[in-house]
Parts: structure tokens; C-alpha cells; sequence
């Protein structure tokens, strides 16, 4: 107990010497798939900060994705989903062996 009550203020004391310090990442590659749902990533950040991580992301908005064979099959895939769960959740039901 004495044991793990001094590592957890040496431990706390190592987090609090620690400054806060940013990672700015600007441009980040954003998957096709976002782009058919209307917007892309513009800039995505990560703060360290005492005691806590906090990741931030902001978005810009698209007009026309750069990929619409992409957007058709991402699209159809979303509208089958539910469909094609329930199949497979029938089958189980059915056949639970």
C-alpha cells in the first residue's frame, strides 16, 4: 500500500513537470468515403496537456467527391447494411449449429 501511494505521487509529479505542448497536422488524407457523405478533413491536431490527451479535427466542405464510382458502391453498401444484416441474423436464428 506505502508502496503504491509513492509511485502514484511520483508518478503525478512526473505528469505535472510535463508542459503542454501541441502537434499540428495539417492536411491529412481523407478517405473517399467521407468525401461521398459531403465533406474532407482539413487539419487535425493532438494536445497533451496535464493529466489528459485532447484530439481536435476540423472539416471542410465538398461539392463533388474526387472518386463517384467509390461514392456509388460506399452509398449501396449503406443502403444494403441493415437488409444484409437481418439476412445474416435469420440464418443464425434458423440454423444455430
Amino acid at each position: 500500500m506505502l508502496i503504491t501511494s509513492g509511485f502514484n505521487v511520483q508518478l503525478e509529479q512526473a505528469i505535472n513537470a510535463l508542459k503542454p505542448f501541441e502537434i499540428p497536422m495539417k492536411n491529412p488524407k481523407t478517405p473517399p468515403e467521407l468525401e461521398c457523405l459531403g465533406f474532407r478533413l482539413s487539419d487535425f491536431s493532438v494536445e497533451f496537456k496535464k493529466g489528459y490527451l485532447e484530439i481536435g479535427q476540423n472539416f471542410r466542405k465538398v461539392d463533388k467527391p474526387r472518386d463517384p464510382e467509390v461514392c456509388r458502391v460506399f452509398i449501396e453498401a449503406m443502403r444494403k447494411g441493415p437488409e444484409t444484416m437481418l439476412d445474416a441474423a435469420d440464418k443464425v436464428m434458423k440454423n444455430p449449429n
